[in-house]
């Protein structure tokens, strides 16, 4: 029987789920979008030109692809998901034969299987969310040889965990501030109804497939911070366009707001200990 919790939620849900077949058409459509949407919320920063960079949790490789083609030396792309990191490979081959010999991909474990180190730029296109230790993710990142020196790192993501959507439930519900607002039991149970292959039985946000941290606003500038690296770019809510995104811009001023107003993050660090080097 189920419980008044998941009663509730089923109300808000869509009535049917989506057909496997048209969600893999819309999420390499999406996929592709995103990366030059990714681009262009950054702004231009940083500049990639004759850099080498190394794309972290970098999934079909739409980023790592768009990066060479805006003039990156190289780009290494990295990704826990064997799935992920074979379509990416196809997709170089296939349809990038033109930046084949400046693009490589690597599935990995953990951050210490990284071939190849000392890079210009580290990037992470919404996966930020998905790392399970992401404060331990960024103590490594900035102790370790992954960057050069005067190395950047470039994180983009949304939502974040209190703002309307950060339920990641847009495949159920796009009804604002679910996953805070209904029992998390009640949410995963209703899940198994949308699963597109077997239920992989999470109970937990932090176990569904690709894990969700619940990273908020205050705590993903605390990781930063005490990781040791300093904002050289920081952008907040950035949807070009966007009537709702003016509105949450406005509306995270007033401070008790600002953690469920602010749905995004476009960011660039440099660590805190590295002078800034010398330009011109």
């Amino acid at each position: 029987m189920r419980s008044f919790g998941q009663i509730a939620f089923r109300a808000v849900c869509y009535r049917e789920p989506e057909r496997i077949e048209e969600f893999r058409k819309r999420h390499i459509a999406e996929t592709d979008a995103s990366a030059e949407e990714f681009m262009r919320r950054l702004g231009g920063y940083p500049d990639v030109t004759g850099k080498r960079v190394l794309d972290v949790g970098c999934g079909f490789g739409a980023l790592a692809i768009r990066l060479a083609r805006d003039g990156a030396a190289a780009v290494h792309g990295v990704d826990i998901g064997r799935i992920s990191i074979e379509a990416a490979n196809r997709r170089l081959a296939g349809e990038a034969p033109d930046v084949a010999d400046r693009v490589s991909f690597q599935i990995i474990e953990r951050l210490s299987d990284v071939e190849e180190r000392n890079y210009d730029i580290a990037v992470l296109k919404d996966s930020f969310e998905h790392i399970d230790d992401p404060e331990g993710f960024v103590r490594e990142i900035g102790e370790g040889d992954y960057l050069a020196p005067h190395g950047l790192l470039t994180i983009g993501f949304g939502p974040l965990w209190k703002s309307p959507f950060g339920g990641h439930l847009e495949r159920m519900t796009r009804f604002p501030w679910a996953h805070l607002i209904f029992p998390e039991r009640a949410i995963m149970l209703e899940r198994r109804r949308f699963s597109l292959g077997p239920w992989d039985g999470a109970m937990h946000f932090t176990e569904v497939e690709g894990g969700l941290n619940r990273m908020t606003y205050g705590r993903f500038k605390r990781a930063l911070k005490d990781g040791g690296f300093v904002s050289e770019h920081f952008a907040v809510n950035v949807k070009h366009g966007s009537r709702a995104a003016e509105i949450m811009r406005r509306a995270r001023r007033v401070a008790p707001l600002r953690e469920y107003f602010t749905f995004n993050v476009y960011t660039t660090w440099r660590r805190a200990s590295e002078e800034r080097p010398e330009h011109g």
